[in-house]
């Protein structure tokens, strides 16, 4: 028996092109599959970002808001403490009626003072807060911010009431705006309190609102 081989001549150059399109077609798809794999990471290493952003901000602005709310509970005292109006440097203030005045001027001017500066730290907050979440974050504080421009209008007005500079007339005057308005301090007498309610519901709110950034 014997056997034939034939052998026909191989265009190399033609074998040449076809390697060449195999490997361009090996190529572009290990481009594709390493843009995937890099757009892919990108993408988690931004949501990784995003929740270090969120867990910060939430965090930090919940610090600030425990901040207020107990300056705040302390600042609804209706008594001016002696501590608030005895600090180094403070004057004298004797039993006069102007001494009187003058004294509860000094301690609610400071309260409010220590009020808006605590705010000041929220605010701030909130504008990276607006970035991060959007308008519905700001609902809450508003409110807060409110109930505080509320407490200082009142308090202005109950030092006009008791302004011995002013008459008799224009303190009562002032005495009948002031009736016209919600009781802003804490009277353990009088189970209603229907401001601390309010601000008690706002704190709520917006710390139900920071914790669920804290824990997403």
């Amino acid at each position: 028996m014997s056997f034939c081989f034939v052998f026909t001549e191989i265009d190399w150059s033609l074998t040449k092109d076809f390697f060449s399109i195999v490997g361009t077609v090996f190529g572009a798809g290990g481009v594709l599959v390493a843009g995937y794999v890099g757009i892919n990471g990108l993408a988690t290493w931004r949501r990784q970002l995003r929740g270090q952003d969120d867990h910060r901000l939430a965090r930090q602005m919940l610090i600030e808001l425990y901040k207020f709310e107990k300056l705040f509970d302390r600042c609804r005292a209706p008594a001016i403490y002696p501590a608030e109006v005895q600090r180094d440097g403070d004057p004298a203030f004797t039993v006069g009626d102007d001494e009187r005045f003058q004294r509860l001027t000094l301690g609610f001017e400071r309260r409010l003072d220590a009020l808006n500066a605590s705010y000041a730290e929220i605010s701030v907050s909130l504008f990276e807060a607006k970035a991060l979440w959007g308008e519905h974050i700001l609902r809450f504080a508003n409110r807060l911010e409110f109930l505080k421009d509320e407490y200082g209008e009142y308090v202005r007005l109950r030092l006009l009431c008791s302004d011995p500079g002013e008459s008799d007339e224009e303190r009562t005057d002032h005495r009948v705006y002031l009736d016209m308005r919600r009781k802003v301090f804490k009277n353990r007498l009088f189970p209603n309190d229907e401001f601390g309610a309010e601000l008690t519901d706002v704190v709520r709110n917006l710390e139900s609102a920071l914790k669920l950034k804290l824990i997403s």
